[in-house]
């Protein structure tokens, strides 16, 4: 479907992100793929340590 990204409505941010979150639930895979889903926890874990250390 083509949009006209010139109309007022696009000035919403609400509007934006609204179609920027139906754009990645609609992706065949998601944008993180599932293989990777432990090193990304494993990542997270380890910056949430080191910030808690810092704090």
């Amino acid at each position: 479907e083509k949009l006209n990204l010139d109309d007022s409505q696009w000035e919403d941010i609400h509007v934006v992100t609204g179609a920027l979150k139906m754009f990645f639930r609609e992706l065949s895979e998601p944008l993180f793929p599932y293989s990777f889903f432990e090193r990304f926890v494993e990542a997270i874990s380890k910056y949430t340590s080191e910030r808690s250390r810092v704090w």
